[in-house]
């Protein structure tokens, strides 16, 4: 089991700028190739994700969860469930 749950401020930081840049990866191009370049995506997120120090260490399904939750309690306005270090962050934005 992880000894620590949330992501570092680095990693999510690099978390938002690959989905800046890359697009929302959940949700690939129609087809069998873009499921296929959704995953090496993710993958490869997760590997810079994990090579991160100070942060956790995830699998790319565990950080497609991550972004979810953040996606959802993002546009539900629950800036309160998030941990504090993130609702700071997210209220300078």
């Amino acid at each position: 089991m992880e000894s620590k749950a949330w992501a570092s401020g680095a990693q999510f930081s690099t978390l938002l700028e690959f989905m800046e840049s890359h697009g929302d990866i959940t949700k690939p191009q129609p087809g069998a190739q873009g499921r296929l370049r959704a995953d090496r995506l993710w993958q490869q997120l997760a590997n810079a994700l994990n090579s991160i120090g100070g942060g956790v260490q995830k699998t790319p399904d565990k950080w497609k969860k991550v972004w979810a939750d953040w996606k959802s309690k993002t546009k539900k306005g629950n800036y309160n469930t998030l941990p504090c270090k993130w609702y700071w962050w997210w209220s300078k934005l």
